[in-house]
């Protein structure tokens, strides 16, 4: 317990991906803790030759990504090890163990200090991903100002339907993101005025459920520009939802949560409704372990083979800032075994305040990454990365100096880009807290942070920045 202890400390050893290998040994280690992304953690001590089977074991998980093992490790000049050593991605951290808690202990001793100077229960989490704010120009007659819209990129163009401005709206429009242009689509024979309704990409299609408009799940094909509505063909199905979230995994779209305008209360359920065969199954009810508590306005996004769920609003108007991962790697393309889903918490304390209305964007199924949002009070222009490789939230905060950021806001969309070889977090629209509904749209361009080893690495040149986002200690509420 005591050396689990110490590595949760070091490097957040509960991290539940299964693709990881971990390897540690007993209390007597060396103290060299080497970390790979995917993050390995591996404590070696020496064992002489007596540990070759298990070297070979753990690099084996390692290479196979097979599901996550505890074993020893040991033989620290076994040539497999020196092989590891070598590896493109691997860091070493020659920090020895520290456990001053601990009076006697034999992990380290409380007289050694890290080399950092700080404890790492103490340091502030520093972010892997650093950004500039840049507002793009748009082109073409463009949309009304608005806020909780639906909105998805398919086929290279950002789509957008209905919403609120003070009236219920019905338009559709498309923004091309390689030339930044709008164009206004057809609405006949679709959902009708809507707001606090979904829009989902699936094979270059769009799909809208929810909101105030029909209680059916609506197709759009960009190719031939028509609308069909597809009926209830079987089984059960959600009563009309509004303020839910939903996501597409596996040729399921995955809608949790939401008010249920039938019942007039908030639910926490998870529905999934099968593309290929038009119809729902319930996948979680309320009752399922470790469940969250009924809310809408919340924040989804799926990274990798997990749907991460952050914040929203109960029934009293309070904001949530609960933060939970559900785990669908078992939710396969057919309808015949569906499988038993199961939540997971995360440790909510040193991540973002409590809101709702905010936006939630996977960034290269490496982070996830928070913005804006309402806390009851105000209106929030804060920005927060999650590493999910570590579990570590971090807050970004935006340099004074900078001539133009974005208005607080909430009620808005975002989504990933990498249009016109940059890569960046784009957000558009949404309202702030005087319920003035916002028109613009903006780009995080990402850069990587100095340090870090990250395929973001390749996004756009700090010479295109406005605004330089720097690290902070996350603010305590």
């Amino acid at each position: 317990r005591q050396l689990l202890h110490s590595l949760s400390q070091l490097v957040l050893l509960s991290t539940p991906c299964k693709r990881n290998a971990i390897a540690f040994c007993s209390p007597s280690c060396e103290g060299r803790v080497f970390l790979m992304q995917p993050p390995v953690v591996v404590v070696v001590r020496r064992l002489g030759s007596t540990a070759h089977q298990q070297a070979q074991l753990a690099l084996s998980h390692l290479h196979t990504r097979g599901p996550t093992p505890f074993v020893n490790f040991g033989c620290q000049n076994h040539p497999a090890l020196h092989a590891w050593r070598s590896h493109p991605h691997r860091t070493l951290l020659r920090r020895p163990f520290s456990n001053s808690s601990s009076s006697g202990s034999s992990i380290g001793s409380s007289r050694r200090r890290w080399s950092s100077g700080r404890s790492p229960s103490r340091s502030p989490a520093r972010p892997s991903l650093r950004g500039s704010w840049l507002r793009c120009k748009l082109s073409g007659p463009s949309p009304s100002p608005r806020c909780t819209h639906g909105a998805a990129v398919c086929r290279n163009g950002l789509y957008v339907f209905g919403g609120f401005n003070g009236t219920l709206l019905g338009d559709f429009w498309c923004l091309d993101l390689a030339t930044l242009e709008w164009k206004q689509l057809a609405v006949q024979g679709g959902p009708g005025p809507s707001k606090e309704h979904t829009m989902c990409t699936h094979h270059d299609c769009l799909y809208v459920y929810g909101g105030y408009t029909r209680h059916v799940v609506w197709q759009y094909d960009p190719h031939s520009q028509a609308w069909a509505e597809i009926p209830l063909t079987s089984g059960r199905s959600p009563h009309s939802l509004a303020g839910h979230s939903a996501n597409v995994y596996n040729g399921w779209m995955v809608v949790c949560f939401g008010y249920d305008k039938y019942s007039e209360a908030l639910t926490n359920q998870v529905w999934g409704f099968h593309i290929r065969t038009q119809c729902w199954h319930l996948l979680l009810d309320g009752t399922a372990p470790k469940a969250p508590s009924p809310r809408y306005h919340h924040s989804t996004a799926i990274c990798g083979e997990f749907l991460y769920v952050h914040g929203g609003s109960d029934d009293r108007h309070q904001p949530a800032r609960d933060f939970y991962r559900l785990h669908l790697r078992d939710l396969r393309d057919d309808v015949s075994r569906l499988p038993t889903l199961q939540w997971e918490v995360l440790a909510a304390r040193s991540g973002p305040p409590g809101r709702w209305g905010h936006t939630l964007t996977a960034v290269q199924a490496q982070h996830l990454v928070l913005f804006g949002g309402d806390n009851g009070k105000t209106s929030r222009s804060d920005m927060w990365v999650f590493d999910v490789a570590t579990d570590h939230w971090a807050c970004l905060s935006a340099n004074t100096a900078s001539k133009e950021l974005p208005a607080a806001r909430e009620g808005h969309c975002a989504f990933y880009s990498e249009h016109n070889a940059r890569a960046a977090v784009c957000v558009y629209a949404g309202r702030t807290k005087t319920v003035c509904t916002l028109p613009d749209f903006w780009e995080w361009h990402i850069a990587v942070q100095p340090g870090h080893d990250s395929a973001t690495a390749r996004a756009v040149s700090p010479a295109t920045a406005r605004v330089l986002v720097q690290e902070q200690t996350a603010p305590t509420e």
